[in-house]
């Protein structure tokens, strides 16, 4: 076939512009839309019913590092739920560091994938049982005023867990307790806590059976009575020139209720402020006590009479009469002698 002759004239200038044509839309199309790469992790699966019966994993295998490449749109949509890895776990026959297989599929058409990782590394280890002893601990004690009554009952008093077997050595089973504000006697369910011999919590191994006991725990009251006396406290001053003179208080005694280790401590207690300011006789109020938390006295209020005097004036003493002075005797004249 034969092309017309307007379709072969100048064909190589034609060429060349649809060549010149061709790279200007290709710029600018990536010029808009230039190539793209990022670096993206995406976790490993480590569900254990995927390894050998005998094995475990001692320890988590970390995320791997996979990149990407596409045009900067799709990596902008991109999404690392469009990986998915895969771990031939069946190759392990032993415990201790080794390298697992691993291969990674796109299921993302628009970008490629490299640098993926051919295997992971795997700490292995054997898998487990042990039966652990279930222990109470209190975060909080109970209130002022009581206390535990004995030990606390756990049933059942122990569990299987199951796990690596190095995680199992110095394993703890707890149950912890808050009787922070309790007053009776507690019977709950709990789940058991598992710690490792530093108190740190441990998560990769899991309970043959159930994980909660019931816990039975006596709470008692440990309050007592004993007599105190009573002192008075006083704010202000009595009138010019007057003192208090005498204090008395009906009852002289009270019987205290409360803890026993703080009424161990209390001989007496003391009223709340009773003002004296400016009083110049005889008075008698009612007085509040000042109790410590968790004490009550019976009576809890008490009569006071205040008796207020003014110190005596002194009586001068009388002056002594001074002696009177004595006067003079006159001394005798000598008689002239006679004349011869």
């Amino acid at each position: 076939m034969r092309l017309p002759g307007w379709a072969t004239r100048n064909i190589k200038l034609k060429a060349v512009a649809c060549g010149l044509a061709l790279v200007t839309w290709t710029v600018v199309v990536y010029a808009g839309n230039p190539p793209d790469s990022r670096t993206v992790t995406v976790a490993v699966p480590q569900d254990t019913l995927s390894l050998p019966q005998s094995y475990v994993l001692a320890t988590a295998i970390p995320e791997i590092t996979v990149r990407i490449e596409g045009t900067r749109e799709h990596i902008d949509a991109f999404q690392t739920t469009s990986l998915k890895v895969i771990v031939n776990y069946s190759a392990i026959h032993h415990v201790g560091l080794q390298n697992v297989p691993v291969s990674v599929v796109n299921n993302d058409h628009n970008v490629d994938l490299t640098d993926a990782p051919s295997s992971v590394v795997a700490n292995v280890d054997a898998l487990d049982t042990k039966g652990l002893t279930v222990h109470v601990k209190y975060t909080h004690t109970p209130p002022q005023g009581y206390r535990i009554a004995g030990n606390p009952t756990v049933s059942p008093d122990s569990l299987v867990v199951s796990g690596a077997r190095r995680e199992l050595d110095g394993l703890q089973a707890i149950v912890s307790v808050d009787l922070g504000t309790r007053k009776s006697v507690l019977s709950q369910d709990f789940n058991v806590s598992l710690v490792d011999r530093n108190g740190r919590p441990v998560n990769d191994v899991g309970f043959v059976g159930s994980q909660t006991v019931h816990v039975d725990i006596g709470i008692i009251s440990v309050t007592g009575t004993r007599s105190a006396g009573i002192n008075l406290t006083t704010t202000g001053q009595p009138a010019p020139g007057h003192y208090i003179s005498g204090v008395g208080i009906q009852p002289s005694t009270i019987v205290l209720t409360g803890p026993e280790d703080i009424l161990n401590g209390l001989d007496s207690v003391q009223t709340r402020p009773v003002d004296i300011t400016g009083i110049n006789s005889e008075r008698t109020v009612n007085a509040q006590l000042q109790l410590p938390a968790g004490v009550s006295a019976n009576p809890s209020t008490v009569t006071i009479h205040i008796t207020v005097g003014v110190p005596a004036t002194p009586t001068p003493s009388p002056s002594a009469t001074p002696s009177p002075t004595p006067t003079p005797r006159p001394s005798p004249t000598p008689t002239p002698p006679a004349p011869t």
